[in-house]
Order: structure tokens, then C-alpha cells, then sequence
């Protein structure tokens, strides 16, 4: 199993993510995180984020997983017939980005996939922290768990992450921008009794076959 888990898009661990990607550079990304968003703020968001990919040396689709929502089997022949060497996950609203892994049976698929060593998963943010176990522990202000996209989406609250990895992860610890969610996710898990991996928007959280930790 690959994962590259970031704060904030690469960290400062882009060679590190060749590195694990290899040759295939077929990246497919992510944006159902900002479902809720107009269209307008997303469009820029994906704009900017495809650039950043593509200047990083990758070739990029889009995978919106709306698409397939319902539609298991289209997925995975997608999935199959564009053969990516990596697929990333950006930031946005988790409990959204839960959603749209479970409509579209997207979490089911990344579990096989992951286990085969099919390709990478990568993620920022709520596409980092959706691989732990719980994700009461992220509910903030910014990450409302009962906001609802108006697209195929439903009032459902899914608490479970996808438990890949027995880490809790935290963020944007150094990020202004960010400061009062990521305080507010602290207060959880020190209420909790848990202690997380704070990280920098320079920081990489790793799983590479035996190799796993923080760079």
C-alpha cells in the first residue's frame, strides 16, 4: 500500500512523490471536497490545483465522482482503463468527501486497489485526514458535518473514515489561515485522549510498503 497523506498539496516532498508514483505520471484528482461550493470558487480551485500538477510534471484528469455515483462497475472499468499512477484527493469539506467516496462505492474500490498496489493514493487535507478511522474528531466550522451539496447528495452523516491507517492527522498546525478549525479539531482529540500527528503545510505523512511515518 502507497500513501502520500499532506497538509497541503505536495509539502515540500514532491520528489518524494515521483519517487513513490514511478513512471506512470496519469494522475486522476479529486475535488468532491468542495461540492458545496459555487461553481465559480471551484472552478478556479480546480484550475489552479490542475496547473500545479501539470507544472509538477504529471498528467492530469479530472475524476469527479458525482459521475458514478450509484455506478460501481463504470467506476472501477474507469479507473481500470485510464490506469493511474496516481490518484489524489483535495481539501474541502470531509463529511462531503466521505459521501462521494460511498455513493460511488470509490472506497470500496481504493481498498482493493490499495491492497493489489495498483497505484498511489495521495491526499491534502480532508483527503489526508479521510483515511483514519473516526472523522468526528474534524467537525469545525469549516467542516460542518450537515452541509449538503445540492447535487445527488443526501442529509447522511458518515462518521467512519476509511481506517487505513491508525493514525489521527492534523493539518495546517502552522497555517494562520486555518488556526481556529485546527483548534477546534485539537480540542477534540485532547478531550478524546488522543494525541495526533500535527503537521505543517511542509509536512508528508507516508505509507510506502513497510515504511510509514512522517517526513
Amino acid at each position: 500500500m502507497r500513501l502520500f497523506l499532506a497538509s497541503r498539496n505536495f509539502g515540500n516532498h514532491l520528489e518524494q512523490l515521483h519517487d513513490m508514483v514511478g513512471v506512470n505520471k496519469m494522475a486522476l484528482l479529486i475535488f468532491n471536497a468542495t461540492d458545496e461550493k459555487n461553481s465559480l470558487i471551484r472552478m478556479w480551485k480546480k484550475w489552479r490545483k490542475k496547473y500545479q500538477f501539470q507544472n509538477a510534471g504529471f498528467d492530469v484528469l479530472e475524476l469527479d465522482l458525482r459521475v458514478f455515483f450509484g455506478r460501481r462497475h463504470d467506476l472501477e472499468m474507469y479507473i481500470k482503463s485510464v490506469s493511474p499512477g496516481l490518484i489524489y484527493a483535495f481539501g474541502g469539506n470531509v463529511f462531503i468527501l466521505r459521501r462521494a467516496f460511498r455513493y460511488s462505492s470509490f472506497d470500496e474500490i481504493l481498498r482493493s486497489n490499495l491492497a493489489s498496489d495498483n497505484y498511489v493514493y495521495g491526499g491534502s487535507s480532508a483527503g489526508s485526514v479521510i483515511m483514519s478511522k473516526e472523522l468526528k474528531y474534524f467537525v469545525n466550522k469549516e467542516d460542518m458535518p450537515e452541509v449538503v451539496p445540492k447535487h445527488k447528495y443526501h442529509a447522511d452523516i458518515i462518521w467512519e473514515g476509511m481506517g487505513l491507517i491508525d493514525e489521527y492527522l492534523l493539518p495546517h498546525a502552522d497555517s494562520k489561515q486555518f488556526d481556529d478549525s485546527a483548534g477546534e479539531i485539537r480540542l477534540a482529540f485532547n478531550q478524546a485522549n488522543i494525541k495526533p500527528i500535527s503537521m505543517t503545510d511542509d509536512d508528508v505523512f507516508v505509507i510506502d510498503g513497510e515504511r510509514k511515518g512522517l517526513l
